[in-house]
């Protein structure tokens, strides 16, 4: 952190071997690399690797690249691995070689959205806007811009000062975007609030809030199916979608309604949805944003930088979130 940290609820404890961990709990010393050493549990440290050979190949792993946040290899499923390409040929399955990233990716077609440098460089008849804020969360991404349907990629507004955002609904200006809560720097517990002074540099590493998957989702057709045989919607499809998209295979039958269930933001956490895509316009759809722009700190960053946005949208996400900062956004969408 270059001697200077963030003021957290937790955070992550230093450390130069096991002993210094709490063993009884399953912790061990992990070495994030560059980022150095922090007390974790066992199961959430990378194992960084060379070769296979350093991996255990009768459980089936490999030694991998997965993340284009870093370019260590770990031990894991090789189906997990990163395919760098310089050209379509060199991917396989219908994936494309995308080239918004500073490194070049193997990724399927419909997460590889076109880059761009304004929004009329986007497609308006699909509800894309060129979105030239994702590189705020996303340091892989070369492109400036990117032609995204903000109803399904959330685009962090950009800001210089706070009011430049929605201060009426509590968002500040943080690190160039408007958000519900923003991490303070510190060089001591003293400079913070109620909260400590994280100086571990683990506690940034993005093996400790899990790298973020490469690809963002491309718009699709307008809302509404076509008609089709049968009296059913067709497999994985809706009508009329929140956010207007249409879901492959997704051409209503005869005798459908045309328009598809929506869900409040209670039910969307429960089903552990990643976009609003689903959401009913209007209240749970805000309540869902709202809790989506909420960003976990201290310890809650190993599972979760911004829920349901760029971080693992799991169990353990839902406990930081719901006894952290993002506390009220949480129990509102939960009363939704």
């Amino acid at each position: 952190m270059s001697g200077a940290g963030l003021c957290a609820d937790e955070c992550l404890k230093a450390c130069s071997v096991d002993s210094e961990c709490n063993a009884t709990g399953g912790e061990l010393c992990c070495d994030f690399g560059s980022d150095g050493k922090a007390c974790t549990k066992a199961k959430d440290c990378p194992r960084f690797c060379a070769s296979d050979s350093k991996c255990d190949a009768t459980q089936g792993e490999a030694c991998v690249r997965v993340t284009l946040e870093s370019t260590s290899s770990v031990c894991t499923e090789p189906k997990d691995a990163l395919k760098l390409c310089a050209n379509d040929a060199e991917c396989g399955g219908g994936d494309v070689c995308c080239t918004i990233y500073k490194e070049s990716v193997c990724i399927s077609p419909d997460k590889c959205p076109r880059a761009c440098a304004a929004s009329s460089d986007c497609n308006s008849e699909r509800s894309e806007i060129c979105c030239t804020t994702l590189k705020l969360k996303d340091p892989s991404l070369a492109a400036s811009g990117l032609c995204v349907d903000p109803a399904t990629v959330p685009c962090p507004k950009g800001c210089t000062q706070s009011s430049d955002c929605a201060t009426q609904n509590g968002e500040i200006c943080c690190d160039g975007s408007c958000k519900k809560s923003c991490a303070k720097s510190c060089k001591a517990s003293t400079d913070c609030t109620a909260q400590i002074c994280c100086l571990t540099p683990a506690a940034r590493s993005p093996w400790v809030r899990k790298p973020i998957e490469p690809g963002y989702r491309v718009a699709v057709g307008a809302s509404g199916g076509s008609p089709g045989a049968g009296g059913s919607p067709g497999a994985g499809g809706s009508g009329n979608a929140a956010g207007g998209n249409r879901a492959a295979g997704g051409n209503l039958a005869s005798g459908g309604s045309g328009v598809s269930a929506c869900l409040k933001c209670s039910q969307a956490v429960a089903d552990m949805e990643r976009t609003d895509a689903k959401l009913c316009v209007g209240a749970s759809k805000n309540l869902f944003n709202a809790l989506g722009a909420c960003v976990c700190s201290g310890a809650c960053m190993a599972s979760c930088s911004n829920y349901c946005l760029t971080g693992a949208h799991d169990t353990t996400c839902d406990t930081c979130v719901a006894g952290g900062a993002c506390a009220a956004d949480y129990n509102a969408c939960l009363a939704d």
